[in-house]
C-alpha cells in the first residue's frame, strides 16, 4: 500500500522483506491467567509457611495466651513473606502485557519470559533507558525491537499519568486497522509504529510530563518536540517499518492542519498517521486520568 509522503521531506526508506520472520501470537487468557497467578501466589505461600511452621512447633498442647500470641507472630510471618512474594512476583507483571501482543519481528521472536523478566527488573529498565538517552536505539533491527518492548515499559513509570497508554493505542489502532480492511503485513507495521508513537516523551523532562496543572510556554515547547525527537530515536527501525514509521512524528498532525509539528493537512498525512492519531486522541478522551474524568463515548 502506498502511502503519502509528508510535506517538504522525504519518504522513510522502503521497508526490507522479512516474509520469514516469526510472531507473537496473541494470548490473551494466558495474559489473564498469569495476573491471577501473580495476584494469589503471595497469599498461597504465606499460608503454606505458616501452616508448616505450625505443624512443626505443635501448638495443640498450648493454652489459649501461648496460642494468640503465636497467632500474632504468624500473622507478621505471612505478611512479611506476602509482600516479598508481591514484590518478587511484580517482576512479572509485564509477562500479562506481553501475552496480549500480536508482534510480528525482523527476526525470530523473543521469549516473552525471559523479556519480561528483564523489564522487570528496575536496574535493567534504568540500563536500557540510559543507553537509550545516549546512543538511541540499537543499529541491528531485531534487536532495536526487543529494546523498544522495554522502552515502553520504562515509558510507564517516566510518563505516571499515562500509564499503559501506548499499549491501549497499539491495540485501538489494531481494531481501526481491521476495521479498514489492511493487509496483514500493513497492519503488523502499525502495530509497532502506534506501540512506539510516545517513544520522544522518554526525551522530555518526567516533572514536566507528571506535572499538576497547564505547563508554561517553555514546556508546552519541549511536549510539542517528542514526536520529532521520537522519530530521529528511531532510525534502525525505518527500513523495516517504511513509510509507517512516519506514525511516529505525525501522530499529533490534524486533518485540518492545525496539529504539530509539521501542519500537515488533509492527505499529506499517510494513512498509518490519521489512524494513530485518531487512536491516540480517542484513547486520552475516553481514558481516566489523574487530571480529569474519562468522556463517556457517546461525548
Amino acid at each position: 500500500m502506498r502511502l503519502w509522503a509528508k510535506k517538504g521531506q522525504e519518504l522513510a526508506p522502503s521497508p526490507q522483506n522479512y516474509d520469514d520472520r516469526t510472531t507473537w501470537q496473541a494470548r490473551p487468557w494466558l495474559g489473564r491467567a498469569v495476573r491471577v497467578l501473580l495476584a494469589i501466589t503471595p497469599f498461597i505461600v504465606a499460608f503454606v509457611v505458616t501452616a508448616s511452621l505450625g505443624r512443626m512447633v505443635g501448638t495443640s498442647h498450648w493454652n489459649l495466651g501461648y496460642r494468640i500470641v503465636w497467632g500474632l507472630a504468624m500473622f507478621v510471618v505471612a505478611s512479611l513473606i506476602a509482600t516479598s512474594m508481591s514484590k518478587l512476583s511484580t517482576k512479572l507483571v509485564p509477562l500479562s502485557t506481553l501475552c496480549h501482543m500480536n508482534m510480528a519481528f525482523p527476526e525470530e521472536a523473543p521469549s516473552r519470559l525471559k523479556l519480561a523478566l528483564r523489564v522487570g527488573n528496575s536496574g535493567n529498565a534504568d540500563a536500557v533507558l540510559s543507553d537509550f538517552r545516549a546512543h538511541g536505539l540499537s543499529k541491528d533491527p531485531q534487536s532495536a525491537a526487543v529494546q523498544v518492548l522495554t522502552l515502553v515499559e520504562v515509558l510507564n513509570n517516566h510518563d505516571r499519568r499515562t500509564r499503559g497508554h501506548s499499549e491501549r493505542v497499539r491495540a485501538l489502532s489494531d481494531v481501526i486497522a481491521g476495521e479498514l480492511g489492511l493487509p496483514e503485513a500493513d497492519r503488523a507495521k502499525l502495530r509497532w509504529a502506534s506501540l512506539l508513537h510516545d517513544i520522544g516523551k522518554l526525551a522530555v523532562p518526567p516533572e514536566i510530563l507528571n506535572k499538576k496543572g497547564k505547563p508554561t510556554d517553555a514546556e508546552w515547547k519541549t511536549l510539542q518536540a517528542h514526536p520529532m525527537e521520537g522519530h530521529s530515536r528511531i532510525a534502525p527501525l525505518k527500513a523495516w517499518l517504511g513509510e509507517w514509521a512516519l506514525c511516529v512524528e505525525q501522530h499529533h498532525e490534524r486533518f485540518d492542519g492545525t496539529g504539530y509539528p509539521l501542519k500537515l493537512r488533509g492527505d499529506q498525512m499517510p494513512l498509518g498517521s490519521r489512524i494513530v492519531a485518531v487512536a491516540d486522541a480517542f484513547e486520552v478522551m475516553t481514558a481516566t486520568r489523574s487530571y480529569k474524568k474519562p468522556m463517556s463515548y457517546d461525548d
